[in-house]
């Protein structure tokens, strides 16, 4: 089995960490704090974040090609184009107006720039959700659904070859396979694991320099007083590195679509 070294990549501690993203060009790291309402950059040189408080539930940041300043965020059951100079929010679209209370969580890109992103249903009670609301989605010059039912959208990710599409819904304890236009039914087979020292991981995606570290956002929420003090590291971002030759990933941004 790999060895992996797990360490805190940053000082800032998010409620709950969402949605990594790596930019190449900047060597900056980027991702949400999905119940503080902030979308966060971090410096992986000085491993300082800068955030810009948006409000409500951001759930996912990622980059538009060719924009060294402009981001599709998930905001609530919107998507928004947002400079990050300016601060100034543009919207692009909202799903989902029907059901009450719906919104947006993971999001990724896939190598030739489709931004993927999906949606769930409300929280009932800590950790339980209202069933079989969500979608999956792609947004490119519109908004268009490629997948449902789901009950909590999270984890996309694509083969090196890009034959494969793996979905996690989270709720059913399912990962779905898909060919990179047709649904399948077939679940993944576990190779490795690597653990933290909390609870709660939420989000992962490749960087650094030869794309083989990946970044893991973690979450406080919904950790009680009892439980925060035995995980002191929940909330922080995390960084893992690998001596396995296989440990890596590929670059990835919204090819954007006026």
């Amino acid at each position: 089995m790999a060895k992996y070294t797990v360490e805190v990549i940053s000082k800032h501690i998010c409620q709950l960490g969402e949605g990594p993203h790596w930019d190449e060009k900047s060597q900056s790291l980027y991702y949400v704090d999905l119940i503080g309402g902030d979308v966060c950059r971090l410096d992986t040189k000085t491993q300082e974040s800068e955030m810009i408080h948006i409000g409500g539930t951001v759930s996912v940041v990622v980059p538009i090609k060719d924009s060294d300043n402009e981001f599709i965020i998930g905001h609530d059951n919107k998507l928004y184009k947002l400079n990050w100079s300016s601060q100034e929010k543009q919207l692009l679209c909202e799903v989902e107006t029907h059901l009450d209370k719906n919104r947006f969580n993971d999001g990724k890109c896939d190598s030739s720039g489709r931004f993927w992103v999906g949606t769930m249903g409300p929280e009932t009670s800590p950790g339980v959700f209202v069933p079989n609301r969500g979608a999956l989605y792609t947004y490119g010059s519109k908004i268009e659904k490629r997948f449902d039912p789901v009950n909590l959208s999270n984890g996309l990710a694509w083969s090196l070859d890009n034959t494969l599409m793996y979905f996690i819904d989270s709720t059913k304890r399912i990962i779905y396979v898909f060919d990179f236009d047709i649904k399948t039914g077939n679940i993944r087979q576990v190779i490795d694991y690597i653990s933290l020292p909390c609870d709660c991981i939420t989000s992962v995606c490749f960087g650094g320099q030869q794309l083989d570290q990946l970044f893991v956002t973690t979450a406080l929420w919904p950790l009680d007083d009892s439980r925060r003090a035995q995980q002191p590291k929940a909330g922080h971002l995390f960084r893992v590195t690998s001596d396995s030759n296989t440990f890596g990933g590929f670059e990835a941004s919204v090819q954007f679509k006026q």
